[in-house]
């Protein structure tokens, strides 16, 4: 993990609305491999649109769904905490 590590928490522990960079893909490799052709990517900056089952995130310009299983298997660095 990055040295931001003890900073991040997964997508599902962010709140609608939130904003924060992807840190980690503790995904398995397939999984990855998707996210990484969908552009979530580390350092890639993200909102959080909704959350309930799954997730939808805004990104460079696109909105992406995600399943609550994969969401918690990706880890952001809070806005707040990156202009500390």
């Amino acid at each position: 993990m990055s040295d931001q590590c003890h900073l991040a928490c997964s997508l599902l522990e962010l709140s609608p609305g939130q904003e924060g960079v992807v840190d980690t893909l503790e995904v398995e490799p397939e999984d990855n491999g998707r996210l990484l052709r969908l552009g979530l990517t580390p350092g890639r900056r993200i909102t959080l649109m909704r959350k309930g089952h799954g997730c939808i995130i805004s990104t460079a310009g696109a909105r992406i769904a995600i399943d609550e299983r994969l969401a918690a298997k990706i880890y952001i660095v809070r806005e707040e905490e990156i202009r500390q």
